[in-house]
């Protein structure tokens, strides 16, 4: 049986390109972007080619999305900048949702709108932790940021436009801090870089030293970061 057959592909994309690219979304799917005339036999050898890393990208989305099959029941943990905290339901409060002695505090009623009370609240944090990492890092990078705002991409945490601005995915708040501003000074390069060449990423470690370890992390946990 073709390699093609035996793996969960959503759609293969047909593009001016030259090479395949594959990408494995967060809920297990594969997507495949594919020269326009490139054959099915061309598909096959590449998917055989790279196997492994698809099959090792695919256990690691299973694992997000058992990860994130939430209750939102007493006890359940959610991430914070890097930490775990349990959640505690209740039956009054002065807010929806609240983090106070490493506690979630979710008011009982709102237990069927949790995830909108979540997600609301960790865009609520992104927005104020990036905004003001970012005017940190834009001096040392010797670049200015036209606009920051909060990204739901899958494929990739963060973007940046010719125009100065800058995207970050919000779900990224659940990280711990030094690798958020990996994130955040990868993007801000770009506004010298657009590309990854290896300028790029000189100006990155000069910044950031620290960001071959932040990259790791990222492609090591970054399917738990989700609710």
């Amino acid at each position: 049986m073709p390699i093609s057959e035996q793996l969960p592909i959503e759609k293969i994309i047909r593009q001016d390109r030259r090479t395949v690219s594959i990408q494995v979304t967060d809920d297990a799917k594969i997507i495949i972007k594919v020269p326009r005339h490139a054959s099915k036999q061309d598909i096959e050898q590449v998917l055989e080619q790279h196997i492994r890393w698809i099959q090792n990208r695919l256990t690691r989305a299973r694992q997000g999305k058992q990860w994130t099959q939430r209750k939102f029941t007493d006890g359940e943990k959610f991430l914070y900048l890097g930490y775990l905290y349990q959640l505690k339901l209740i039956d009054t409060h002065k807010a929806p949702l609240v983090l106070k002695d490493n506690v979630f505090y979710l008011e009982r009623k709102y237990q069927p709108f949790a995830r909108d009370i979540f997600e609301k609240w960790y865009r609520r944090k992104a927005a104020e932790n990036f905004y003001n990492r970012v005017r940190i890092y834009a001096p040392l990078l010797g670049v200015e940021f036209r606009q920051l705002k909060l990204s739901s991409a899958r494929t990739r945490w963060g973007s940046c436009s010719s125009n100065g601005n800058i995207n970050i995915v919000w779900r990224l708040i659940m990280a711990p801090q030094w690798v958020i501003d990996y994130v955040i000074v990868h993007e801000l390069a770009h506004l010298r870089h657009m590309n990854h060449s290896s300028s790029f990423w000189q100006l990155v470690e000069a910044v950031y030293p620290e960001y071959k370890q932040a990259r790791n992390w990222l492609k090591q946990n970054g399917h738990y970061l989700n609710i």
